[in-house]
């Protein structure tokens, strides 16, 4: 929908109402296939259905999803939203995770345009300095980090989207959630060379999970993440500790539209940190590890269910 909407010739207000109301389907359709195409989620797809933009399996596709792709469903669905209010579209977003008629899992629709909010805006030029993230972050280079604003803006993003953010900050509770997460990643290590070694000798074990396209999809979207993450404990820790910002994401309930949720703010949340001058690096392996997960719910300020913690440092000043 555009931000002025008149009468041409000989139409009629309905008629052109309704040639805008395409022209915004059209419009989202487009910039979702982008986001998907970019996110690498090559069994999903945007098409036009009764007055909407619904996100649904391709024909012949199969539905099953793991977290890791409910979690990029909501980042990608999140960057259309944000990329199509550039564009002068803004949509209500209902979720159908489980699926309906031909596995639509989300349907966007045009409604009347709203003002961008500063929040929104803040979304938005981040999107737009995608290509120039070091040189923007030059810029920050002198500020103390995190900065009240900054942290205000991630929660508020974060509880829009339906979920919540605890931002870490005292030390104490820094070196308990590093501890962790460091060793959720050395237990997800250890179980990927594991099923790595039994794949290889032909057992009937199942092909180890894959956990980069959740890292490099966020990163395709316009959000400054760290892609090739070492897998070392001590090397996660260290870098938890030492990070200028560190936040755990995580929602009331543990179901397919709650990653989705998740996934929303998480974009959210990285567009925002990546508009001043952060990057981002994502440990989504959480739920995987019910125990340590019990032990990271328990040292959080929420209730609920921890699903991804994230940690930033300034983004690298390119080298002369």
């Amino acid at each position: 929908m555009t931000s002025q909407i008149a009468p041409t010739g000989g139409e009629t207000l309905a008629t052109t109402l309704q040639r805008e109301r395409a022209a915004a389907l059209r419009a989202m359709c487009e910039t979702g296939a982008a986001a998907l195409s970019a996110a690498g989620l090559s069994t999903c797809e945007f098409a036009t259905e009764d007055g909407s933009a619904v996100l649904r399996s391709r024909a012949g596709a199969g539905v099953t999803r793991d977290r890791q792709d409910y979690l990029l469903i909501g980042a990608v669905l999140a960057n259309t939203v944000l990329t199509s209010r550039q564009r002068g579209v803004e949509c209500e977003m209902s979720l159908l995770p489980t699926g309906v008629g031909e596995g639509v899992v989300a349907r966007l629709t045009p409604t009347v345009l709203a003002p961008l909010t500063d929040l929104d805006s803040q979304m938005s030029a981040a999107l737009s300095m995608a290509d120039d993230r070091a040189a923007h972050a030059r810029a920050w280079s002198t500020m103390d980090w995190p900065s009240p604003r900054l942290l205000g803006m991630l929660r508020r993003a974060a509880r829009d989207s339906g979920v919540w953010l605890d931002p870490v900050i005292d030390d104490a509770r820094r070196t308990l959630v590093a501890d962790i997460v460091a060793t959720i990643v050395h237990l997800c290590t250890a179980e990927r060379c594991a099923h790595d070694l039994a794949f290889r000798y032909g057992s009937d074990a199942p092909s180890p999970p894959h956990r980069e396209p959740l890292r490099t999809g966020l990163n395709e979207l316009g959000a400054a993440v760290e892609c090739n993450v070492p897998g070392d404990e001590l090397h996660t820790r260290s870098a938890i500790v030492r990070s200028q910002l560190l936040v755990v994401l995580g929602s009331e309930g543990d179901c397919q539209k709650d990653w989705i949720r998740t996934g929303i703010a998480l974009q959210r949340v990285l567009l925002l940190a990546s508009g001043a001058g952060l990057c981002a690096t994502v440990h989504s392996e959480i739920p995987d590890q019910p125990a340590w997960r019990e032990a990271l719910g328990a040292i959080v300020f929420a209730r609920g269910q921890p699903q991804v913690v994230a940690h930033f440092h300034p983004v690298a000043r390119p080298t002369p």
